[in-house]
């Protein structure tokens, strides 16, 4: 099987990395009716992207950013991926991942076998069993152990279907907001990859939106999820709002160092591919922006990212603003944040 070091860990970065390039793909996205969204929902929906010692920062234009595959690059029949994602809720996580592997499937290749994992779906499957649903709560002690156990579960499905090769490239969908977290699936993933003789790559992808607008109308849409079901919308917003608030509480921002630590690759998207930044071990030849990659999906998710606007953020961006032309309807004293 794939039992190509002894070790079980493939890493695809080059070491001590210490920049990260960032590509503006499109305009600002515009905000609509800020101020009334902003009376809905006080200090909410303001999330930041990372904080970056602009030194550090390499700006790619987008129309000139090319790239290339290093021609000694593993063969990608035999490589095995987990995408981690991170991003707080309504982020647009989930369908980030979707497109990506709708991307890579049609445009890309059509043999690669993704699948997502997603702890909200465990959580789900433990609450039939439950007499109450998960509270996020994360102040209780027993909130935060539940929390762990879902994620992990998930991981583990995820690792095992990778080491049974069913799979080829498995998706981590879980918010993972804090430092501790990361680190620990990081660390998870290596130990299961050596213990089972085979090479797992990691790759963080973190979804930022911080235009509220767009995270307003990615909250809309949840009320018609599972957690949801036969709840009033307006009761099924406030509910989920709160859910954020408790989530934005905890968020902690990755930084490079973070990144440099964990050694994994790393991109980040923000406000539909308006813009994206990344950290892969890209080797610059310092001629017309042109970089090596070291893998075939890294690769992939260059390209996904560079062209996400205008392949899949499109159809968005005009539901979003059907939305807000046609449909919107704050709700009344949602939550008391300022």
């Amino acid at each position: 099987m794939l039992s190509e070091s002894s070790t079980g860990v493939s890493s695809t970065r080059t070491q001590s990395t210490t920049s990260i390039a960032t590509i503006q793909t499109a305009a600002t996205t515009p905000e609509f009716f800020p101020s009334l969204v902003e009376s809905e929902v006080g200090n909410l929906l303001h999330a930041n992207l990372f904080s970056l010692d602009q030194r550090e920062v390499v700006d790619d234009d987008a129309e000139s950013a090319t790239t290339e595959l290093a021609t000694d690059v593993a063969d990608p029949e035999r490589e095995k991926w987990v995408i981690c994602l991170v991003g707080l809720p309504a982020s647009g996580k989930s369908t980030v991942a979707e497109h990506l592997e709708t991307y890579v499937n049609r445009v890309k290749r059509a043999d690669l076998r993704f699948k997502s994992f997603n702890a909200g779906n465990v959580r789900r499957r433990y609450e039939k069993q439950l007499t109450h649903k998960f509270d996020f709560d994360f102040t209780k002690s027993a909130t935060q152990r539940l929390r762990e156990l879902y994620a992990f579960e998930a991981l583990n499905e995820l690792t095992s279907s990778l080491i049974r090769d069913e799979i080829d490239i498995g998706v981590f969908d879980a918010t993972n907001t804090t430092k501790e977290r990361r680190e620990k699936v990081v660390q998870t993933i290596r130990q299961t990859a050596s213990e089972a003789n085979v090479v797992i790559n990691i790759a963080i992808l973190e979804v930022c939106c911080a235009n509220i607008s767009l995270r307003r109308y990615n909250i809309e849409r949840k009320t018609t999820n599972k957690d949801y079901y036969g709840m009033p919308r307006e009761e099924a917003i406030t509910d989920f709002l709160k859910r954020v608030e408790k989530y934005e509480k905890i968020y902690e921002k990755v930084t490079l160092e973070e990144i440099d630590q964990l050694d994994v690759n790393y991109f980040i998207m923000s406000n539909v591919g308006e813009s994206f930044s990344y950290n892969c071990g890209r080797k610059s030849n310092g001629k017309n922006n042109v970089g090596r990659f070291e893998s075939v999906l890294l690769q992939h998710i260059y390209d996904f990212l560079l062209h996400y606007r205008s392949t899949f953020g499109q159809h968005y961006l005009s539901e979003v603003e059907k939305f807000y032309k046609d449909g919107y309807k704050p709700v009344k004293q949602v939550l008391a944040t300022n």
